[in-house]
């Protein structure tokens, strides 16, 4: 990837963090719709589904979010990778996953022995007519929750089913510093 694409790409996240670090003034606080938990989940994916990033289609909704790809021998820790899964809703409560297959709903997974081995945390936007699926990689071999540290990537795709990373390698790379 060139730079000046790199650097577009990092401008995008560091807007997104910096709307997302925003805190709201008092008015708009005083506006906001009155929340009630629902008392069951509305979506629990074929083995987990965490990291939800959604957006809204206006009729419907996708839902990207971290999933794990479980060998066929079965769940055996040291043998799952964490991937990036898709549903779908018209409700926001009933939810269907994009794809049928091993892994239900997969359509991004870590490519083996690579820095992306295993994907998670995913953030998603609409943009200029297509989809940009922001995630995190890792090459840590066996539990996927012990994968630090992890690169920043991101992929593209124009029906919000079928990504394409940008780029062989992130767009942003750990540091070699540890935050206590």
């Amino acid at each position: 990837m060139d730079t000046t694409r790199r650097r577009q790409l990092l401008k995008i996240v560091l807007i997104i963090v910096g709307i997302i670090g925003m805190s709201l003034p008092v008015s708009a606080q005083q506006t906001w719709s009155t929340w009630t938990k629902w008392p069951e989940p509305v979506f629990s994916g074929q083995y987990v589904a965490s990291d939800p990033a959604l957006i809204d289609e206006g009729d419907s909704y996708r839902m990207f979010y971290t999933c794990f790809i479980v060998p066929e021998s079965g769940f055996v820790p040291e043998l799952v990778r964490a991937a990036i899964c898709e549903a779908t809703s018209t409700d926001g409560l009933t939810w269907e996953e994009v794809s049928d297959g091993p892994t239900r709903g997969l359509i991004m997974p870590g490519r083996e022995g690579e820095w992306n081995e295993n994907l998670e945390a995913a953030f998603a936007i609409k943009w200029q007519g297509r989809y940009l699926l922001y995630y995190s990689g890792y090459d840590h071999i066996g539990d996927p929750a012990l994968g630090f540290p992890a690169a920043l990537a991101v992929a593209e795709s124009f029906d919000g089913v079928n990504f394409t990373p940008v780029s062989d390698d992130p767009i942003m790379m750990p540091t070699n510093t540890r935050v206590v």
